[in-house]
């Protein structure tokens, strides 16, 4: 058998791995190529493989449907808008009717002026510019009479409200004799990626019908949390919260108008804006989500 000494020296070539060398030290080697182990490291894997962490491992997915509407713009953003239209203006070749409408006015300002009646011809009844007075006016009269139906901003569950804004799926769900909102969670099973996890959060908590596009892999947060003294397991204290960043595709919102949520879980949902996080949910939860929210 190799002493000790034999060993020691077997792994000094390799200093990066000294807690490997110190572990195989307690692992005697015999000259007939055959392994056996101390009883003491034995015991000693055991008591690794049987302990249990004391956090649940969950996945959990940050859906966001995007604003409908285009954001109002701010004063900066219009002043900015209005200068690149103008040098768009400026840089861009005249259309059709911009070079028809040009030549009009020159022929009427020619007449105006007196200008030979054989060398001036007006070929049109109508000019383009009344065309486009008359147009302008129309349409002012409409937006006078017209009035844009504001969305039901008060009722959650509604995917459309606030469709200028980003809006959050969170849950209710029981937390031993607590009831809390929170992002549509499970929890981790061995042999499934965390990423399938979220999606199966997802698929649990609503039905196959609700059709997110996850943006990556890996998770974008985290967050852990401990369980109320009454919901606490002898083994489990807590839960760690892996946050995925998902976003509703613009074909499934008809699906999504209508959500079934699952009973046996899922208390109530609702679709919430930035602003309304801190309502609902607990500040560090909140921040946590709106630093990573899309």
């Amino acid at each position: 058998m190799l002493s000790k000494r034999a060993i020691d020296l077997i792994f000094k070539a390799q200093p990066w791995q000294p807690k490997l060398s110190q572990r195989l030290i307690s692992v005697s080697i015999n000259f007939d190529g055959k392994f056996g182990t101390n009883p003491k490291l034995d015991k000693h894997t055991t008591q690794s493989k049987t302990t249990s962490s004391p956090w649940k491992l969950c996945a959990s997915v940050c859906l966001v449907r995007p604003p409908i509407l285009e954001p109002l713009k701010n004063e900066i953003e219009m002043k900015y808008a209005d200068l690149t239209e103008a040098k768009e203006l400026a840089k861009s070749c005249l259309s059709d009717w911009e070079a028809e409408k040009i030549r009009q006015n020159l022929i009427i300002k020619e007449a105006e002026a007196g200008g030979d009646s054989n060398r001036v011809k007006i070929d049109f009844r109508e000019t383009f510019q009344d065309i486009e007075d008359q147009n302008e006016i129309e349409h002012d009269e409409f937006l006078e009479t017209f009035k844009e139906k504001e969305p039901d901003n008060e009722d959650l569950k509604r995917i459309s409200r606030n469709p200028r804004e980003s809006l959050l799926l969170i849950t209710q769900q029981k937390l031993g004799n607590d009831v809390v909102w929170m992002l549509p969670t499970c929890e981790w099973d061995d042999g499934e990626t965390l990423r399938e996890s979220a999606e199966r959060a997802l698929s649990t908590d609503f039905g196959t019908d609700t059709k997110a596009e996850f943006t990556s892999q890996a998770p974008s947060g985290f967050y852990k949390y401990k369980f109320p003294k009454e919901a606490r397991e002898e083994t489990c204290t807590g839960a760690k919260l892996f946050i995925y960043n998902a976003y509703l595709l613009r074909c499934s919102g008809d699906l999504l108008l209508n959500l079934q949520p699952n009973a046996d879980k899922v208390l109530d949902y609702a679709w919430i804006t930035r602003n309304e996080m801190v309502k609902y949910l607990k500040p560090k939860y909140s921040k946590v989500i709106q630093e990573i929210m899309l």
